[in-house]
């Protein structure tokens, strides 16, 4: 699942060093920490799958984010984040 990047302070660091990224890859970051099995192309799968399940069932605590590790999904989400794909083609549909 694509994320778009937090602006300032907001955004988490990747552990890897490699600068800011989105929640969801910070959460893979603390997945792998808590989780010593997982590696981070696992982790974050698991917490795509969270994040699309978080936004079909909006402000409830589910999966990860009963652990503290993924955030809960608000009700406007799932609108603001395929706006966010159209208007950025992450589909390739634009000419």
């Amino acid at each position: 699942m694509i994320q778009p990047l937090p602006i300032g302070a907001m955004a988490p660091l990747a552990v890897d060093g490699s600068g800011p990224c989105c929640h969801d890859c910070g959460s893979a970051d603390t997945l792998t920490k808590v989780n010593k099995t997982f590696d981070f192309q696992q982790a974050r799968v698991a917490v795509g799958n969270h994040r699309s399940e978080s936004m079909r069932l909006p402000k409830i605590d589910i999966g990860l984010a009963l652990s503290g590790i993924a955030r809960t999904s608000k009700s406007c989400d799932f609108e603001a984040h395929m706006t966010w794909l159209d208007e950025n083609d992450w589909f390739g549909v634009k000419e």
